[in-house]
């Protein structure tokens, strides 16, 4: 089941101040930061430039937050070096996306933004 409007909409709002936001130093204009709707998710990604490419833009997805209707929570999820999705366990789960988004945002445990 796909996110409603209104999640969408907040998402948006949550996502701005990272997508708009600096870049970590020393990387500068060569890295965007995107989010895409999948069903019930929001996939945060990174774009950068391809190696041999530089014309062409290639993602790296940083975090999944997924809504489940059953249980009205959020669900974080993390890649680790399999690029399988995992459930982030110091905070897998909040009722509000807004909590979700600033951990990943805060990155204590350095497995989004390394």
């Amino acid at each position: 089941m796909a996110l409603t409007e209104d999640q969408i909409a907040l998402a948006q709002w949550l996502f701005e101040p990272i997508i708009q936001g600096p870049i970590k130093a020393g990387v500068g204009a060569k890295v965007r930061h995107g989010i895409r709707f999948e069903g019930p998710s929001i996939i945060l990604f990174e774009s950068f430039p391809h190696f041999q490419h530089r014309s062409k833009w290639q993602d790296h997805d940083v975090a999944k937050f997924r809504f489940y209707k059953s249980r009205q929570a959020w669900y974080l999820y993390c890649k680790f070096g399999d690029d399988k999705w995992h459930s982030y366990e110091p905070m897998p789960e909040s009722p509000e996306l807004v909590d979700l988004v600033n951990e990943v945002d805060r990155d204590p445990t350095h497995i989004f933004w390394g």
